[in-house]
């Protein structure tokens, strides 16, 4: 089993590393996205049929590449918000990417907003967490933790709050 995995890998590396890095712009974020690409392959490998594994990983890469540019912009779009306090218009939404993908500028301010959400009590921030980063609904994210909706709501609006006084 092991050899096979590693004839996949050694078959697909080279066009699903240049497929992503295409997507992406950025040589380390590749070889990471590729890396995840892999892991899929080898959790559902007992799944998949041999002549369909390419197709496969090329998808599996393809939404990674997607997944990965969604979190970007929705982060960019949350510290935008929280930075000015109304939402980001269509039109300001290109000045979140350069012509290679993402602006590196997003790193800093990541960076800043995990320093920022340190301070913020553990049940806010996963609720927070869960409905601005990782896009679940507040049905959802009420359904994942246990509390109602308004909670939910009452807990992420007050954690915009907090972090709005703190960038300013």
């Amino acid at each position: 089993m092991k050899r096979k995995a590693k004839c996949i890998y050694q078959n697909y590396f080279r066009m699903l590393f240049l497929y992503i890095y295409q997507k992406v712009q950025d040589y380390e974020l590749s070889k990471d996205l590729l890396q995840d690409a892999f892991m899929k392959y080898y959790q559902h490998r007992d799944s998949l049929e041999d002549s369909c594994i390419g197709g496969w990983l090329k998808t599996v890469a393809s939404r990674l590449c997607i997944d990965h540019y969604r979190k970007t912009v929705r982060i960019r779009l949350s510290m935008s918000k929280l930075n000015h306090g109304d939402p980001v218009e269509q039109k300001d939404q290109s000045a979140l990417t350069t012509q290679n993908g993402p602006s590196r500028i997003c790193i800093e301010e990541v960076f800043t907003l995990h320093q920022l959400l340190e301070k913020v009590p553990e049940k806010d921030r996963k609720c927070f967490h869960l409905h601005v980063f990782e896009g679940y609904t507040k049905k959802e994210v009420s359904g994942l933790l246990g509390i109602s909706e308004r909670t939910v709501m009452r807990k992420v609006k007050w954690v915009k709050t907090k972090l709005a006084s703190e960038l300013k």
